[in-house]
């Protein structure tokens, strides 16, 4: 088991966080791409990178911290990179080192940081698809987070996430009062 930790400002809880044995080989496997880019890294550093690559293409967005991350999901990995498990408690989720772990881990899984424009077709694509249908802002934010995942876009932050999601709900909520007003989206690329 995987001693508590400090994560920053946050203490990983004692209590055992597992998804169970087919999730763990599903999602936390690395291929021979994968352990290339741990090449120059060791230690915490290794399996920190390894376990912040594997949740990204697991969840789609950067873990927020070792709270995030299952410990089943942990061992499976330090026995593939050879680290003892208990090192991910040494890695830094908040320091300067992430910042270009971030990068890294972006240029080999395609993904990329949500920008204004990002925001804009997003909200745009969720008032024409989902909001005229759907205004309870926990779906459309569900759509939201999962429309980014497929896009490979990082999800934008909780507040920012919001914003686009009312923004959303207001573009369709004026199409119905305005029957006449249709709603032209900027859509993301490969968006359908």
């Amino acid at each position: 088991m995987i001693p508590p930790a400090r994560d920053g400002a946050t203490m990983r809880s004692s209590a055992r966080r597992e998804i169970g044995l087919d999730d763990v080989v599903e999602h936390s496997t690395l291929d021979a791409h994968e352990r290339e880019l741990l090449r120059n890294k060791s230690g915490s550093t290794r399996l920190g990178f390894a376990a912040m690559l594997k949740f990204v293409g697991w969840k789609g967005r950067f873990p927020r911290g070792l709270f995030e991350l299952p410990d089943d999901a942990v061992e499976h990995l330090a026995r593939q990179v050879k680290v003892a498990a208990a090192q991910i408690g040494a890695y830094d989720f908040t320091g300067r080192q992430i910042k270009n772990h971030r990068r890294e881990i972006r240029a080999h899984t395609g993904f990329r940081i949500c920008t204004v424009r990002d925001g804009e077709q997003l909200a745009g694509w969720l008032a024409a698809h989902i909001a005229q249908d759907e205004r309870r802002s926990e779906h459309v934010r569900a759509m939201l987070l999962g429309c980014c995942k497929d896009e490979r876009i990082e999800p934008p932050t909780p507040e920012r996430a919001g914003r686009i999601v009312d923004s959303a709900i207001r573009q369709a909520s004026r199409v119905v009062t305005d029957p006449e007003r249709t709603i032209r989206p900027a859509r993301p690329v490969s968006i359908t």
